[in-house]
């Protein structure tokens, strides 16, 4: 639950403790004293009501806190896994398979702390952070052993920092929303990302360019 929403319960539960007690002084007020007495017998329910309400969004507001600090200690790792994974001239199996652990890991952690986005065409929505895909993606491509592309982890790398930078810089905006209000997916833009143009071998020096002022207006 994030903080916003956490409040609005906390408003509504005041809310209702207000409505309760404004209604008995009117009624009392009024004379109307058979409606206070039962006003008065309803008072511990009418107190256990908004207790109850608190309690449980205290608490999924606690394990809400707890998801986001699991996926953060989680996806920073397994972005610096999948860059440094591009540094290594001949990575064997193992190497191959912990980073690609480290990224499916994180893969679902987002599952469970950010809500799909909606979208045209989509009925369940979409992954909130397409890039961290991509990334795998691009790990999965480079291979490892003899099949290893050396020549293009280079490239690789570049991809990878881009995709997980403009990821990082939108999660950050997000980051006390169940639903994610600037979602980064390239299925919401007629483009292709970094890791779909490396893949095809359609990557050109100027896509890489494109992509950099994208992230970065102040670049030149």
């Amino acid at each position: 639950m994030s903080r916003k929403r956490l409040l609005t319960w906390v408003l509504a539960s005041l809310f209702w403790l207000l409505l309760y007690a404004a209604s008995y002084i009117l009624f009392e007020y009024l004379g109307n004293k058979g409606t206070v007495e039962l006003m008065k017998a309803l008072l511990p329910l009418a107190l256990a009501l908004p207790t109850a309400v608190l309690a449980a969004a205290f608490t999924r507001r606690n394990s809400y806190l707890q998801g986001l600090r699991e996926l953060w200690g989680r996806l920073i790792p397994a972005a610096q896994s999948a860059i440094q994974y591009t540094h290594l001239s001949s990575p064997d199996q193992t190497a191959f398979a912990k980073t690609q652990e480290a990224l499916s890991t994180a893969i679902d952690l987002v599952r469970g702390v950010f809500a799909n986005v909606a979208s045209v065409g989509a009925p369940s929505g979409l992954y909130p952070y397409e890039n961290l895909k991509d990334i795998q993606a691009i790990i999965s491509w480079l291979g490892y052993g003899p099949s290893f592309r050396a020549g293009e982890a280079a490239r690789a790398r570049t991809c990878v920092t881009r995709l997980w930078q403009e990821m990082h810089r939108a999660m950050l905006s997000e980051f006390d929303r169940d639903t994610p209000i600037s979602p980064v997916s390239k299925y919401l833009s007629d483009g292709k990302s970094l890791a779909d143009l490396l893949i095809n071998g359609e990557l050109k020096d100027e896509h890489l360019a494109e992509n950099r002022r994208a992230s970065n207006p102040n670049a030149a």
